[in-house]
């Protein structure tokens, strides 16, 4: 199977949800959104952003960045962040379970499929997805790879989730003043 084709329209998916995210913010919404040299995207002015697509599905999230030598000064209310991250997964297409030892900790292993009602394949799922969306967020300030291992992912119930990151002393590298903060989102 030639699966390319396919790829380009998620591909393209994700841009175009990044336009439309960075339009409705009255960002840059015509300058090409070009991947960077690690395949993100590199969102032109005073944003930062993230893509994501699955079969079928394409979602992006973009924010302002603080106030820096790029970027403005944000609305009153508004929030801004030094980077974002986002994934999606479809939950009704099978994870497989030898995913885990590559991307778990032996705690979360162990923990899996135990708790909120989901078995295990949908919380290897989710634990993929948070760890992905996290990664996504960091990757870009530390400009180095994460192990997979060193974050743990405790799923809670109302959609909540608590991140503990193991190599913390990495973290404090990212260069931002502000302090780790981080948030997700069931849709």
């Amino acid at each position: 199977r030639d699966y390319r084709p396919a790829r380009s329209v998620f591909f393209a998916g994700g841009r175009l949800a990044l336009r439309r995210a960075l339009w409705a913010m009255e960002g840059p919404g015509l300058e090409p959104v070009l991947p960077g040299k690690n395949g993100a995207p590199v969102i032109p002015g005073q944003f930062v952003g993230s893509i994501s697509h699955t079969h079928g599905l394409a979602a992006a999230l973009v924010s302002r960045r603080p106030p820096g030598e790029e970027a403005e000064e944000a609305e009153e209310g508004e929030e801004q962040h030094m980077a974002v991250g986002i994934d999606v997964e479809r939950t009704s297409r099978p994870t497989s379970l030898r995913l885990a030892r590559k991307i778990l900790a032996a705690e979360e292993e162990r923990q899996l499929g135990l708790h909120l009602g989901l078995n295990e394949q949908q919380d290897l799922t989710l634990r993929f997805s948070l760890k992905e969306a996290l990664y996504k967020a960091i990757h870009p300030l530390l400009e180095q790879p994460i192990a997979w291992h060193s974050v743990l992912v405790r799923p809670r119930p109302r959609s909540t989730v608590k991140l503990v990151v193991l190599a913390a002393a990495a973290l404090a590298t990212c260069g931002s003043r502000r302090p780790l903060r981080l948030r997700t989102a069931a849709l």
